[in-house]
Parts: C-alpha cells; structure tokens; sequence
C-alpha cells in the first residue's frame, strides 16, 4: 500500500510540474495508513522539492472518518505539509461525523460535499439546505467548497446558486490519460460542454 501510494504521489507530482503557470493544482488521496507512517511527511515533502513545485500545486485529501481516532497526529503532519504551500482538502464531507471541529482547528483550504447530497440537489430540500450551510460555513472561515459527482448542467446551475465554489464529476470528464487531460485544462469551454449535454 505505501509503495504504491509513493508511486502515485511521484506521478501525481510529476503531472503537477506539467501544469506549471496553468493555475491548476493536483489533488492527491491520501490514506491512514500512508499518513500514519513514519517518514511520511518528510518523504513526501522531498518528492515535492523534487520537482520544484510551487505553493498551491498540490493538495492532498484525507477523509473525516479517519480523524476520530488520529486527530492530533494529524493536525501535527498537516500543518508540516500547509507550511510548505501545499493544501489540505477534506474528503467526503456530511457522510460521517461531520465535525465543526475539525474545520476549525485543522489546516484546511477546501472542504469537499459528497455525492450523496449532489446526486439529489435538483429535488431534495434537505440536501440543498446542507449545500448552502456548508457553503457558508466555508466563505465564513474563507475556505473553498468542491461539490462531487455533477453529472448535470442542471446539477451544476442548482449548485453555483447554492454557492458552491468548484465542481467535480462526469460533466467535466471520465477518468483519462495524462495527456487528455492536459488538453482539457487548454482548451475546456464549459458552454460547449452544457450545450452538448442539452442537446443545443
């Protein structure tokens, strides 16, 4: 598991430099067992001046399950990690504990909204209001907001108005190799994109 983290963190950084001067960072996963390792942050840190990546390249993503029993290890590698330009995101926010706490206490730019309450935006109150709490939550604190797996222009329009910064899901595109994505980030036309989905 370490090893293949240490894999994909290289080539996760490695794609990074190739996005050098784009405005676009790369968000890494990264699991318990990986940030619980010895050594963790220091090797990670050392692939990161490998490259010579710049502050706001990288942002690594944990999720908040993980943080019940691990949270002052945590805060302690995070902080190593944001003092080094690189930002922390938390993963699949509103799924489990949902702590205020920790987006309080912990070094976080970007709070992540899990599909969950996407995928019924267009149709439940309930998941709206959660949106649109979290998303003030967020401007308050001046944190960010991702919302996962927008399929839809529609989803989309409903969570721009609920005042979620950023999106991520199949509207934007599937899993792809390196180079297409490069692409993308070139060339990406969002009213291309909605108005191939609504068939105009």
């Amino acid at each position: 598991m370490v090893q293949l983290g240490d894999f994909i963190f290289d080539t996760g950084m490695a794609f990074a430099k190739k996005l050098d001067g784009k405005n676009v960072s790369v968000s890494l996963n990264v699991s318990p067992v990986q940030l619980m390792q010895a050594g963790f942050t220091e090797n990670f840190l050392k692939l990161y001046k490998k490259y010579d990546l710049k502050p706001g390249s990288i942002c690594v993503e944990i999720t908040e399950s993980f943080l019940m029993t691990n949270f002052n290890e945590t805060l302690k590698k995070l902080d190593i990690l944001t003092a080094q330009g690189i930002n922390v995101h938390l993963d699949d926010f509103g799924t489990e504990y949902s702590s205020l706490l920790y987006i309080k206490k912990l070094p976080i730019s970007t709070i992540k909204i899990d599909k969950e309450f996407v995928k019924d935006v267009l149709t439940s109150k309930e998941s709206q209001a959660i949106i649109k709490f979290i998303t003030n939550i967020a401007k308050l604190l001046n944190r960010t907001t991702i919302c996962e797996g927008v399929e839809t222009t529609q989803e989309f329009d409903m969570l721009n108005y609920l005042g979620c910064d950023t999106i991520q899901g199949w509207l934007i595109g599937k899993s792809m190799k390196p180079d297409d994505a490069l692409k993308i980030v070139d060339t990406f036309d969002y009213k291309r994109v909605a108005a191939a989905k609504n068939g105009k």
